[in-house]
């Protein structure tokens, strides 16, 4: 079965079911930004959390009977953009934002009494902003790699925090 997907109060893809035994498949199939959402199946009775997804490949969740059942008929399903995880907080850097470092297609956000700046990084390209090589640490935000920094309020680059 395909239901309408809804991100932003704007239909943005389809929501597919599929009985597999006595459990449902879900599909989400979107066109949304790279993030991070919180996904409902929305029925006539309740709503069903289907998980967390970043926005970049198609979310499968296969749930029991049971689970399903409080949702009476399916009707859609919808994207809440999630403020936890690795994305809160990240806005994109302007340019010149974070002087004297290129910030040029990065994420900045702030930290308590630090703030941090995410770099993409590709391991066959050169490293970004080489001369912090070593106080970088490399993450996976919105479906990539980054090179993680941070620094001081007054610029000053910091040891990366130990997670």
């Amino acid at each position: 079965m395909e239901y309408p997907f809804f991100w932003n109060g704007q239909r943005a893809g389809t929501l597919y079911t599929a009985a597999v035994g006595e459990d449902t498949l879900f599909c989400v199939d979107a066109a949304v930004p790279s993030g991070l959402y919180r996904i409902y199946a929305e029925g006539s009775g309740e709503r069903l959390f289907l998980g967390v997804w970043e926005g970049t490949a198609p979310l499968r969740r296969r749930f029991s009977a049971a689970l399903t059942a409080p949702l009476g008929t399916i009707v859609r399903a919808v994207a809440q953009s999630s403020p936890g995880g690795d994305l809160d907080g990240w806005r994109t850097a302007a340019p010149g934002e974070v002087p004297p470092w290129n910030t040029e297609g990065g994420l900045i956000r702030r930290r308590g009494r630090t703030w941090e700046l995410a770099l993409p990084f590709d391991p066959s390209a050169p490293f970004p902003l080489p001369t912090l090589f070593c106080l970088a640490r490399i993450r996976r935000l919105r479906g990539g790699e980054w090179a993680v920094f941070r620094f001081s309020d007054a610029g000053e680059p910091l040891p990366a925090e130990r997670t």
